[in-house]
């Protein structure tokens, strides 16, 4: 008494009375409708990622812009922490650049 081998008509029979069946003509509309959605979706990630380079851009003209302040005003003094935010209001705004916090109040 041997185990007991399974034939197609019996896996036929066991499947619900379907043969399971590889068809390529299933698979090849889903691959492409797979690429296609990759496609789509690295077209969405262009703007982002280029918004995201932008920023880098802003912080590092605003970086330049503080570290030019400080070589010209490099005290820490109350007066030069004064200057050295109006200079850097100053050139944040030749460059179109949005203005930043003070690091000391305005008397």
């Amino acid at each position: 008494m041997g185990r007991h081998r399974a034939s197609k008509d019996n896996a036929a029979e066991v499947a619900g009375g379907r043969a399971s069946v590889f068809t390529p003509w299933i698979v090849v509309p889903a691959l492409v409708a797979l690429v296609v959605g990759l496609g789509i979706g690295s077209a969405r990630a262009a703007p982002q990622q280029y918004l995201g380079l932008r920023s880098v851009d802003v912080w590092n003209e605003e970086d330049a812009c503080v570290a030019k302040s400080i070589k010209v005003f490099p005290d820490h003094d109350l007066a030069s922490l004064q200057n050295r935010d109006r200079a850097v209001d100053v050139c944040l705004a030749a460059k179109d650049l949005p203005p930043r916090a003070h690091l000391v109040p305005d008397p």
